[in-house]
């Protein structure tokens, strides 16, 4: 049913000397009002409510349930990692079929301890199980390449699961100019994960932040 939206009013109920006959209308639209929002929310199913969760409307099941923040109850702010990007690149390595250099990775913020951060270089993140959200902005170069290669003036830059040698995301860094790229992804908990560049013909910019946003 809607949401009700027509307020009932007072006006013939305020006063003891008001007639029950005008107050009528009055007071079956506020039953209808009630009744409107007890059938909005008949299929509240909460079980075992803890402190800050929130109630929401689960689809699949067609009901609405108690989740928490961290597992897509809403408050992005509560299940999101901040990480860096440091240091010169390292040794390359075959990452989805070409051979590509990966960089160290610090972490700025984990809120909702989401990252693992390993390897012996540091270029390895492990995320807990589920969907996620991962923000690179900011990329440049800060100088260019060899005139005399064929492609000098730009960068491939990716966003790897090294354990299913898949991309999640790539984009191109082209001269100075910044460069952006937003994806998304699954983790199972267990799967590796690299930033890497490829076909380094200038400088790389590091030392600049990207986001990783759990949405469910």
């Amino acid at each position: 049913m809607a949401w009700p939206t027509t307020d009932a009013t007072t006006t013939a109920l305020d006063s003891g000397t008001d007639d029950p006959n005008v107050a009528r209308p009055q007071i079956k639209l506020n039953i209808e009002n009630a009744n409107a929002m007890a059938n909005e929310f008949g299929t509240v199913d909460i079980a075992s409510p803890q402190n800050e969760q929130l109630l929401q409307y689960n689809s699949a099941a067609s009901k609405w349930v108690n989740a928490t923040v961290s597992t897509g109850g809403g408050a992005i702010g509560s299940s999101l990692s901040v990480l860096t990007i440091t240091g010169s690149p390292l040794s390359t390595e075959n990452i989805d079929g070409n051979f590509r250099n990966p960089y160290a990775i610090s972490e700025v913020s984990d809120i909702g301890s989401l990252v693992t951060i390993s390897g012996t270089n540091s270029d390895e993140m492990a995320f807990s199980s589920g969907t996620y959200e991962v923000l690179f902005a900011g990329m440049r170069m800060t100088a260019l390449g060899n005139p005399s290669s064929n492609d000098p003036d730009s960068i491939d830059v990716g966003f790897f699961n090294v354990t299913t040698n898949a991309a999640i995301i790539e984009s191109f860094c082209e001269g100075r100019t910044g460069a952006s790229m937003l994806g998304h992804f699954t983790s199972n908990g267990s799967d590796k994960f690299k930033f890497a560049t490829y076909q380094t013909d200038g400088t790389f910019s590091t030392d600049w932040n990207f986001h990783v946003i759990k949405l469910s």
